[in-house]
């Protein structure tokens, strides 16, 4: 099923980044990623330590989002962003989040550590 407000393929983005980052491994803790083809998110993007939502003009990126016991609206990154940019953008937030990250620290914990510009910073974003 596909949503009728849907602005970006989700789908076809969610397969790359699945075949690309399943088991990425090496990271302080888990990772969850949600994309949503529209800014309705229904993948809960803002809630993920990474996520994506589509517009007419690309993808807005948020990172260090989390729902459960201490949830934490994500963090926007990035606006307008073509698909094929979104797999670097990814590998970028991993290796920062490798480097700055604690063990069993999850992104958001690291963001409100650290300071959203130092990741930003790590990542080259």
């Amino acid at each position: 099923m596909v949503c009728k407000f849907g602005q970006q393929n989700a789908l076809a983005l969610a397969e790359v980044l699945d075949k690309g980052f399943l088991g990425a491994g090496n990271l302080p803790a888990k990772f969850k990623i949600g994309i949503s083809g529209c800014p309705l998110c229904y993948c809960e993007s803002w809630l993920r330590d990474f996520g994506a939502f589509g517009k007419l003009k690309g993808w807005t990126v948020i990172v260090g989002g989390r729902a459960g016991a201490r949830p934490r609206i994500g963090d926007k990154i990035a606006e307008n962003v073509p698909s094929e940019d979104i797999p670097g953008l990814l590998e970028k937030t991993l290796q920062a989040y490798r480097e700055l990250g604690k063990n069993g620290e999850r992104l958001g914990t690291t963001i409100e550590r650290v300071g959203l510009e130092a990741l930003r910073a790590a990542a080259g974003i």
